[in-house]
């Protein structure tokens, strides 16, 4: 009983003195166009999106280009995987969200307490109208035009190849 109760304090100090994990920042991975991005020709990744967060800390991007290309990076794993989907589903994907009135939404929807392994989202869109990022978190009630940008994204995830 006496080596438990040991056990018990040892533990408890060392949870107290461990340090505390960084809280997610939604901006630290950011899905701006940056120097690694061409903007002409077949290069142009029309969608861009971030997913990070959750009890298992997934952080990963999902960049959907005008050939069609998908590829996914996982942070995490330190992995990228490539595969092709038609182009067209990509380009309606794409309108489709802009025909929402994604280009006029706000740049953030937050929760007022974001804690508790909720996943963070930002979400790219590249269009002859410019680029418009949204970042949201899971706890809030999203607008119509990002709940469905949103569903047009996993849907889109879910054509590919590309597992886990």
């Amino acid at each position: 009983m006496r080596l438990i109760g040991i056990s018990l304090i040892a533990m408890l100090w060392l949870t107290a003195c461990a340090p505390a994990a960084p809280a997610a920042q939604p901006h630290e991975i950011s899905p701006l166009p940056t120097g690694e991005w061409v903007f002409s020709g077949s290069e142009v990744a029309l969608i861009v999106f971030e997913r990070a967060g959750g009890f298992a800390g997934i952080s990963e991007v999902w960049r959907f280009y005008k050939d069609g290309r998908v590829v996914k990076m996982d942070k995490q794993r330190k992995t990228t995987i490539a595969t092709q989907l038609p182009p067209e589903v990509i380009e309606e994907a794409a309108q489709c969200i802009i025909g929402e009135g994604f280009m006029d939404l706000a740049d953030e929807y937050m929760p007022a307490n974001p804690c508790c392994d909720r996943f963070t989202y930002r979400l790219t869109i590249v269009h002859t109208k410019g680029v418009k990022t949204v970042t949201t978190m899971d706890g809030v009630d999203w607008p119509p035009a990002l709940a469905k940008a949103m569903r047009v994204v996993n849907q889109l995830i879910s054509q590919t190849t590309i597992k886990g």
